[in-house]
């Protein structure tokens, strides 16, 4: 991995990481819970199974040169995926649950969702392009080598996470309110793990381009699902929503 690049990408990273924290701030601040911190920094707690991930969806940072913060299942990932973890995937959870907190509707929540796949996408191929990182296999869908799927659970997992927190929240006393440092991570693996799981067992079979683009359908249809089981649950018109909230 190229060192000037890599410094590059991770001074990249401050600008939003510094933005989000205090905006993160600013909302918890000014509804007196330390919850929004919590789901921010649970999304620092997720980047442990990036490596995983990576292995799963066959993606690869370069590993000569990097600077790496995190090590397991034999592969490393770098600071500026850790950076880029706590204020894109912290802050989308955050932005989620700010919506869901002053409430939304169906349609407002599937707008948000797509809203979101689009972000993560353009945010993905600048370092795709630069050979920061990248994909390899039959992957489907592939824009500007960015295999699109990935856009659909990662949106996922940050509506998910906020889901989470905000069904849940009246429910756990706020002694307990750490536990919510592991929400983005039970939502994230639990995307990655079920939507995706069709996906990634075609790309590990090394399957045809076909069946990977069937797969992937599968995939994007599944976290769709998702989002439908979330809209249900926080929705102001679903008809679902806790009274008080």
């Amino acid at each position: 991995m190229d060192q000037a690049l890599q410094s590059q990408f991770e001074m990249m990273q401050l600008p939003p990481l510094i933005l989000t924290t205090a905006l993160v701030l600013w909302v918890a601040w000014k509804q007196k819970s330390l919850l929004p911190i919590y789901l921010f920094l649970s999304a620092g707690i997720a980047y442990m199974a990036e490596p995983l991930s990576q292995l799963l969806g066959l993606g690869i940072y370069p590993p000569e040169g990097m600077h790496a913060v995190w090590r397991a299942f034999n592969r490393s990932v770098p600071l500026f995926g850790f950076l880029a973890y706590l204020w894109f995937l912290g802050g989308l959870s955050c932005f989620a649950y700010g919506r869901f907190i002053k409430g939304i509707t169906t349609r407002g929540i599937f707008i948000m969702y797509v809203v979101l796949v689009v972000i993560e996408t353009i945010l993905e191929i600048p370092g795709l392009n630069t050979s920061t990182f990248m994909y390899y296999g039959p992957q489907p869908f592939v824009m500007m080598k960015f295999p699109v799927w990935w856009a659909f659970v990662n949106a996922g997992a940050a509506m998910l996470a906020a889901c989470l927190v905000f069904k849940m929240r009246d429910y756990v006393k706020p002694i307990f309110y750490p536990i919510f440092l592991w929400s983005v991570p039970l939502a994230n693996s639990g995307i990655m793990g079920g939507a995706g799981l069709p996906v990634q067992i075609a790309l590990n079979r090394n399957d045809s381009l076909p069946v990977t683009h069937i797969a992937a359908v599968c995939t994007i249809a599944l976290c769709f699902f998702v989002i439908y089981m979330i809209a249900l649950l926080c929705a102001t018109d679903s008809g679902a929503t806790v009274k008080g909230e």
